[in-house]
């Protein structure tokens, strides 16, 4: 396995509340890797321990929702790209100032998925992603070209090519929607940018990699998009569950995310399986984990479980308050008779 001595860890972003614990978890889990703070002038940082810290100018943000929500799009690309430019080690691992490490499993995937397509091959090496909010192409949502940002680990090279991209032209991005007609019906009708995040930070990758193609904004959706973006992900990543695989906690956010418009570990494989590796055996537990006919029935079994659940818990209450009234009532004469004889003693 990977040792903590070749990698560094570039934890970007204003530092929070949170941030001493993020370092607390990759000092408990990578003890000897290097540490890299890559945040803000006049952030404060007494009481971190780091290796080297840098300070970046902050160039602002731009609301992109009509309720005045900002856009920090350029700031992460900013705090990631300055971080890892500084960063000594062979690998990278990217985190969020909020985003803690529960261990270090995740690094055991790095070379298990060997196989690529040379056609969509960005990096030298797959780097390990979460699913969250790594989206998948389902008509539901209509969001192609969306690679989690949350957390990366890879090649030091690779992430670096991941985030050596140019800033977005603001306030043109986040504002697209003030003077452009949305294409088609939005889920998001308050939303002004006219790319997500992650949709602009891949796309201005594969471009500058060769990939062309014409994304005209985060509504943009056809079966020829849908082929560069499932193929682009599929090839140039690794997609681990949030908290059991990938091992870490946002610590703003530490509920556990289901979303059927995410990629999971299991699509991982079977895209993987499909795109890079036909004749790549999928390992029968993860088969039988994954079958939708159990999965289906178990979800069925929680449902009415939940619905029953109150009427047993009642009914053991019931049960339990009955058999210890009854201990009480046989206890009570025994209690008068032990007293009794105490007495004419």
């Amino acid at each position: 396995m990977i040792k903590s001595s070749e990698i560094s860890v570039v934890i970007q972003g204003e530092i929070c509340p949170e941030t001493k614990k993020v370092i607390k978890s990759v000092k408990k889990f990578l003890p000897d890797a290097e540490i890299i703070i890559s945040t803000w002038k006049g952030n404060n940082i007494n009481g971190l321990l780091f290796d080297k810290v840098i300070f970046n100018k902050d160039i602002g943000a731009v609301a992109f929702r009509l309720n005045g929500q900002k856009h920090n799009l350029n700031r992460q690309i900013v705090s990631t790209f300055n971080g890892v430019k500084e960063a000594k080690r062979k690998y990278v691992l990217k985190l969020r100032s909020d985003v803690a490490l529960l261990n270090k499993n995740f690094l055991k995937y790095f070379d298990k998925f060997p196989c690529r397509d040379s056609k969509y091959k960005i990096f030298d090496k797959r780097i390990i992603i979460t699913n969250v909010y790594t989206r998948n192409s389902s008509p539901e949502l209509k969001c192609l070209f969306h690679p989690s940002d949350w957390v990366m680990f890879g090649l030091k090279n690779d992430v670096y090519k991941m985030w050596n991209i140019p800033l977005a032209p603001e306030p043109e991005t986040s504002q697209w929607f003030k003077t452009h007609k949305k294409p088609v019906y939005d889920i998001f009708p308050d939303f002004l940018t006219r790319y997500h995040a992650e949709q602009y930070i891949w796309t201005s990758v594969l471009k500058k990699n060769g990939v062309n193609f014409k994304f005209n904004n985060y509504l943009s959706y056809s079966k020829k998009l849908i082929k560069i973006s499932e193929r682009s992900i599929f090839n140039n990543f690794i997609i681990l569950d949030y908290k059991p695989k990938f091992s870490f906690l946002n610590l703003k956010y530490p509920r556990t995310i289901q979303d059927n418009t995410l990629i999971y570990f299991y699509d991982f494989i079977l895209a993987y399986k499909k795109y890079s590796n036909v004749c790549f055996r999928i390992p029968k537990t993860l088969q039988f984990k994954n079958d939708k006919k159990i999965l289906k029935t178990v979800s069925k079994i929680k449902k009415h479980f939940s619905r029953i659940s109150g009427p047993i818990y009642f009914l053991l209450k019931v049960i339990n308050e009955t058999l210890a009234t009854i201990f009480y009532i046989i206890k009570l004469p025994l209690d008068i008779l032990i007293e009794s004889f105490k007495i004419l003693k």
